[in-house]
C-alpha cells in the first residue's frame, strides 16, 4: 500500500515507538527529534562483584520487552563543571556497560555505522550527554554511544588481579580469556565487546556489520587508537579521530608503573578503612599481604572510595583533578610503547582513517590551571604571572562565563602578559598537533602509503561575531569545539559562542562537517559524491603536498582550505628553546608549559 503513497505520507505510518529483537532480548525504543532511539541497551553484564576488573561477558538474556526510552546511569566517575574544574563529588554505578543507538525512521536496511566513543581523560563523561538524531537522520546512517568503564573501575591493574589463571580461548578475541582478565584495559576491552555486540545485532535496527566505522574525540581517540593498534580483532572498517592526545598528554603506561599507582592506591583504602595510620604504614601492612588477600580487599571497596583513593592517593579527601587514565601495555591488549612505534611496525589495523584536531587545543585548558599555576610560581619565585590580580583563571569572566565580568586588560593588564598567554597556549597546541596529528598521519602513510588518510584542523573561533572577540583571542578553536560542529548539536561546550550573528555560517559549518563525516562512513572517502564540496586531499607525505583540510566560517559561510604545511619536531622544538629564551622565569616556564 505504501508503494501508492508520497515520502510524506509513508512518514506518517511510521510508529513512535519500535521494538527490536536483539540476542538477549526485546528493546522497546522511543522517537525523539524525528529519529528512532534506543537508550541503556545492556552490552555486557554489569561488571560488579566477581567481574569486577575481569573482562565484560555477554549479558545475561531477558524475558518480555525491555523499555529502552531512558538513558542508563553514567559509569562512576568524579563530577566536573562545563568548564572541567573539578568537584568533591561523584555519581554514577559500577553497572554502567550500556549503549545507546540513533536511527533514521525508515524501514531501510543495510544502513552504515557510526559507533561513537566519548571521551573525559577516561574519567568521566556518558552516552547521555550526546544526541545522535540529527547526524543519523542527515546521514541516513545508525549511530552508536558507547560507555565503557573509566577510571579506576576501567585502567586498572596489580600482580594481584594477574593471578587469574583460566585458559579457556575467548571467542571474541581469540587469546586467552586470563590475557582479557589479566589485561587492566578493561575499559578499551569494554569498547571492543560493544564492538562485538554491534557486529552481532545492528542489522536488527537497520544496520549493516560489514560497514562500521569507529570514532572518538580526546580520550575516545586515545582508545580508538589503542584499538587501532591492537593485536585484538578489529571489528570496524575505518576510524574518525578528533584530538588524539599525545603521550606527554596520555601516554600508554607500563605494567610497572600502573602498578605503583594501584600500590597507592591500596595504600588510601588502608588509611581510609582505619587499618593504617599513615603511608609508610599503610605500606608495610600492603607487603604483608598476599596476593589473595590483596584482591578480595580491592572487590569489597565501594567504588566511590576506589576512585577517591586513585584521585587522592594517601592523603586526605579532596577536590583535585584525577590524573588521566590510560592503555596499560599488557602485551595482549595494548601491545606498543607507543602508537608511533606500533605504526612504524606495522602492527596495526590497516584501515582508512581520518585523523584530526583544532586549532588551539590548549586554550581551554590554560585557564584550568591557571590559579595554581600563579601560586605555584609565585611561591617560586616571588612573581605574579600574569601581572596584577588575576590568573588565566579569569578569562572565563573575560567571556562572561563565570561573575564577575571582566575585561581583558584586567585579567592581562600588560602586553607582554598578552603575548605570552598566546606563545604558551600556541606552542602547547602545536605540540598537540604534532603528536596527535601529523606525527600520527605521516607514520600511517609511511608504513602503508595505499592505505587512505585524511587530516583534518578546525579553526572556528567564533565565525566573525564582533561581540566574540575575546573568545575568540583566549579560547576560539579549543578542545572539545569541533564537537557539535560534527555532530550538528544547537550549543557549543559551554553554550557560548553560538550566537544570532554567527548562525548562518556556523550553520553551513556544521552541515559541511557532518557530511564529510557521513560521506566517510558510508564509503570510507570523506569526499561526497556530487556534492560540489571542496576535495579533502589524502595526507600527502612528499613536502609541500595537501596535509590536512581547515574547518572555519565567516557569519555568512563555511569557508575550507587544504593546507600543505606540517608540524616537525625539530623545527617546534627550535621556537619552544628560542620561546624559553624570553625574560620570564625558568620555573615559570617550567610550571606552564610542562612537556615542551
Amino acid at each position: 500500500m505504501t508503494g501508492c503513497t508520497s515520502k510524506e505520507e509513508q512518514i506518517v505510518f511510521l510508529p513512535q515507538e519500535r521494538t527490536i529483537s536483539t540476542a538477549f532480548g526485546d528493546v522497546r525504543g522511543a522517537t525523539l527529534d524525528d529519529a528512532w532511539v534506543w537508550k541503556g541497551i545492556p552490552y555486557a553484564k554489569p561488571p560488579v562483584g566477581e567481574l569486577r576488573w575481569m573482562a565484560p561477558v555477554d549479558p545475561d538474556p531477558w524475558a518480555g520487552v525491555r523499555d529502552a526510552s531512558q538513558p542508563c546511569s553514567e559509569c562512576v566517575q568524579q563530577v566536573y563543571s562545563p568548564q572541567w574544574f573539578s568537584q568533591n563529588v561523584f555519581i554514577g554505578s559500577e553497572d554502567c556497560l550500556y549503549l545507546d543507538i540513533y536511527a533514521p525512521r525508515t524501514w531501510t536496511k543495510n544502513l552504515p555505522v557510526y559507533v561513537y566513543i566519548h571521551g573525559g581523560s577516561n574519567n568521566f563523561g556518558s552516552a547521555k550527554q550526546y544526541n545522535g538524531a540529527e547526524i543519523a537522520k542527515r546521514g541516513n546512517m545508525i549511530v552508536v554511544y558507547v560507555q565503557y568503564r573509566l577510571n579506576a573501575m576501567g585502567f586498572l591493574t596489580h600482580p594481584s588481579l594477574r593471578e587469574n589463571v583460566a585458559a579457556a580461548v575467548n571467542a571474541d578475541a581469540g587469546i586467552s580469556q586470563a590475557a582479557l582478565d589479566n589485561s587492566g584495559n578493561y575499559g578499551i576491552l569494554d569498547i571492543m565487546k560493544a564492538l562485538v555486540w554491534v557486529q552481532n545485532n545492528i542489522a536488527a535496527f537497520g544496520g549493516d556489520p560489514a560497514r562500521v566505522v569507529v570514532g572518538g574525540q580526546s580520550a575516545g581517540a586515545h582508545d580508538i587508537m589503542c584499538l587501532l593498534t591492537s593485536p585484538l580483532p578489529a571489528n570496524f572498517r575505518g576510524v574518525f579521530t578528533q584530538s588524539v592526545p599525545g603521550p606527554d598528554l596520555m601516554n600508554v603506561r607500563t605494567l610497572a608503573e600502573s602498578d605503583t599507582w594501584t600500590n597507592t592506591t591500596i595504600d588510601g583504602l588502608l588509611i581510609r578503612g582505619g587499618f593504617a595510620p599513615d603511608a609508610a604504614a599503610a605500606a608495610a601492612l600492603r607487603a604483608t599481604m598476599t596476593n589473595a588477600q590483596i584482591r578480595a580487599f580491592l572487590k569489597s571497596q565501594p567504588a566511590e572510595l576506589v576512585a577517591r583513593c586513585r584521585r587522592d592517593g594517601t592523603g586526605p579527601d579532596g577536590s583535585g583533578t584525577m590524573a588521566s587514565h590510560t592503555g596499560i601495555r599488557d602485551g595482549s591488549v595494548v601491545r606498543d610503547a607507543s602508537w608511533v612505534d606500533a605504526i612504524a611496525a606495522g602492527n596495526y589495523h590497516k584501515v582508512p582513517v581520518v585523523n584530526g584536531g583544532t586549532r588551539y587545543e590548549w586554550k581551554n585548558f590554560a585557564p584550568l590551571y591557571g590559579a595554581v599555576m600563579k601560586t605555584m610560581v609565585f611561591a617560586q619565585t616571588g612573581v605574579n604571572i600574569p601581572s596584577g590580580t588575576y590568573s588565566w583563571l579569569n578569562l572565563w569572566n573575560v567571556i562572561g562565563f563565570l561573575p564577575p565580568a571582566l575585561t581583558a586588560d584586567q585579567v592581562l593588564p600588560l602586553q607582554a602578559d598578552k603575548d605570552f598567554y598566546q606563545i604558551v597556549t600556541d606552542l602547547r597546541s602545536r605540540k598537540w598537533r604534532l603528536n596527535g596529528v601529523d606525527d600520527i598521519n605521516r607514520g600511517l602513510k609511511a608504513n602503508d602509503p595505499a592505505n587512505p588518510v585524511y587530516g583534518f584542523i578546525f579553526k572556528w573561533a567564533g565565525g566573525g561575531d564582533p561581540a566574540l572577540e575575546d573568545f575568540k583571542n583566549y579560547f576560539g578553536a579549543a578542545h572539545s569545539m569541533d564537537i557539535p560542529f560534527f555532530q550538528g548539536q544547537p550549543s557549543d561546550s559551554w553554550n557560548y559562542s553560538f550566537t544570532a550573528v554567527n548562525q548562518a555560517g556556523r550553520i553551513a559549518l556544521q552541515e559541511v562537517m557532518m557530511d564529510y563525516l557521513i560521506a566517510f562512513v558510508t564509503n570510507l572517502n570523506p569526499n561526497p559524491a556530487g556534492s560540489g564540496l571542496p576535495d579533502w586531499p589524502q595526507w600527502d607525505p612528499a613536502a609541500g603536498g595537501p596535509k590536512v583540510l581547515t574547518f572555519d566560517a565567516t557569519p555568512d559561510s563555511a569557508v575550507l582550505s587544504v593546507e600543505n604545511t606540517e608540524i616537525i619536531a625539530a623545527d617546534l622544538n627550535a621556537e619552544i628553546a628560542a620561546a624559553k629564551g624570553v625574560p620570564l622565569s625558568a620555573a615559570w616556564w617550567a610550571c606552564t608549559i610542562q612537556g615542551l
